[in-house]
């Protein structure tokens, strides 16, 4: 999926940005606002976090230092 937004990545980058965008469901669900998105509607829970799935693999390029 990656690999067509970000021609010329590295495997290693498509890797990392695969595994924060799979960690954050994981830290929401884990995390003290956990208990505020399971009292959320899902159709609110959808509106907010699909932006911020999207956005992890969008296919931004890296910022170099």
């Amino acid at each position: 999926m990656l690999t067509a937004d970000l021609p010329g990545a590295d495997e290693q980058e498509l890797i990392f940005r695969t595994r924060c965008a799979a960690g954050m469901p994981n830290w929401l669900a884990l995390a003290p606002i956990g208990a505020e998105l399971a009292a959320m509607p899902t159709e609110e829970v959808e509106r907010q976090l699909t932006p911020v799935a999207a956005g992890a693999f969008h296919g931004y390029p890296a910022v170099d230092p």
